[in-house]
């Protein structure tokens, strides 16, 4: 149904754009295991994912400032926000019910 579809939506966005950046996406080879691990425990629909590291063209002392920004203005996102509430009756169940990817 149209609840699938959202989530489906939202896994693919997620999974498309993957950026690293700071001290600890320097270690050797991170990136490219990350986006190895990425694409073979993604979920059905979403067709690759792509991790760029400290990308060039961005300052790295404000990539998560703009990101937070973006996050923020991201429609798909607020499905995966946990309401106080939910939180303290569920705990982190709360959380593995919404979020995208698994742990």
């Amino acid at each position: 149904g149209r609840e699938s579809t959202k989530r489906e939506e939202a896994y693919s966005r997620f999974y498309s754009s993957v950026i690293l950046s700071g001290g600890c996406s320097q270690i050797k080879g991170l990136g490219e295991a990350l986006e190895s691990r990425l694409n073979k425990t993604k979920p059905p629909g979403v067709h690759r994912t792509s991790v760029m590291v400290n990308p060039k063209d961005k300052n790295s002392a404000s990539l998560a400032w703009s990101g937070g920004c973006i996050v923020a203005n991201v429609e798909c996102w607020k499905e995966v926000f946990v309401r106080r509430e939910d939180w303290l009756a569920r705990g982190v169940q709360a959380l593995h019910e919404r979020v995208c990817f698994p742990w």
